[in-house]
């Protein structure tokens, strides 16, 4: 019998279905499925009974919800007695989760991170914005337990030495966008072409600045072109405030940031009007293979599942898409 266990049943009892419970406790229904069934063998009576409407306490299960209820409060109470007293002498385990991502998809990711705090206090999330231009260079030294990965659809770069140590996920794509305020010049159109985008005075490109050439630059001069930006920025709020103080600036990054960063308190909102070659960026997860097993680890990872619900998926290293 194991605390998880208790838990488990009481949040089951709770909300009368495995799934939502699973939700909130940032588990999969299979994993708190197979905890409670492991819990009933051990006590060789059924504690629930599933159906279509709801998962309900049997009669005995009634009586053992009623006492693990109990032993919770004990160890809530026993808690509260040891940090009073003992003042935090006796050191806990502190779960440690590293990873760098796009800032862009950091911005998707941010109100996962405190309800996932909330439920997890003993883990600390080492978290570092990193473009994957930058990301690619310094991995291998890194060896981080989640990165993300922002590539051109039909490009699959892979790290040498590094792909053997991670399962891949594809998370979502999205196409590239020109961001500007309503009445530039290029509002008029739907798409904007890449030849006259990289002739546009004032245009600010969301980039690495560390990086001589970011992606959006190349994504550029695979067509030929050459972007000319009258400034970098690696931080998008700083372009969304650029190009609402005046409408000579605009910035380009993926549409995706239109349900972040688009509306503005005082109602102006910045347009996305995406190039009519429709460059696609696709955006994929690592997650270290030694770690498959980790409790912690995966529940994390279960969370960002749920962030990108409708595309989430595993995917071979071959796969390009």
């Amino acid at each position: 019998m194991r605390l998880e266990q208790l838990i488990f049943v009481q949040e089951v009892n709770k909300t009368k279905s495995m799934s939502t419970a699973a939700a909130n406790l940032f588990v999969t229904p299979q994993y708190i499925s197979k905890a409670i069934k492991q819990l009933e063998d051990e006590l060789s009576v059924a504690i629930f009974r599933r159906s279509k409407s709801g998962t309900f306490p049997t009669l005995k299960g009634e009586q053992i919800c009623k006492l693990i209820e109990d032993i919770l409060h004990q160890i809530d109470s026993l808690s509260s007695v040891t940090e009073n007293n003992i003042n935090n002498q006796c050191t806990r385990d502190t779960k440690k989760i590293t990873i760098y991502l796009p800032q862009i998809v950091d911005y998707i990711l941010k109100p996962l991170y405190k309800a996932f705090l909330q439920k997890y206090p003993d883990t600390t999330l080492n978290i570092y914005q990193e473009e994957s231009l930058a990301l690619l260079l310094t991995v291998e030294k890194i060896y981080p337990d989640i990165f993300i990965l922002s590539q051109e659809k039909g490009e699959t770069v892979f790290i040498q030495n590094v792909d053997p140590l991670y399962d891949v996920y594809y998370l979502y794509e999205d196409t590239l966008s020109y961001w500007c305020l309503p009445g530039n010049i290029h509002n008029e159109k739907s798409t904007v072409p890449m030849k006259a985008l990289a002739k546009t005075s004032g245009l600010i490109v969301y980039a690495d600045i560390r990086q001589k050439t970011c992606m959006i630059e190349k994504l550029f001069l695979k067509r030929g072109l050459i972007l000319k930006p009258q400034m970098k920025i690696n931080n998008v709020e700083e372009c969304v405030a650029l190009a609402l103080i005046n409408e000579k600036y605009g910035f380009v990054e993926s549409s995706h940031l239109s349900d972040y960063l688009r509306f503005q308190e005082d109602g102006i909102c910045l347009m996305p009007i995406p190039l009519k070659e429709k460059p696609i960026i696709i955006y994929r997860l690592f997650v270290k293979k030694d770690l498959s097993n980790d409790t912690t680890t995966q529940n994390f990872l279960y969370a960002i599942k749920k962030v990108f619900s409708k595309t989430f998926r595993k995917i071979s290293i071959s796969t390009q898409s």
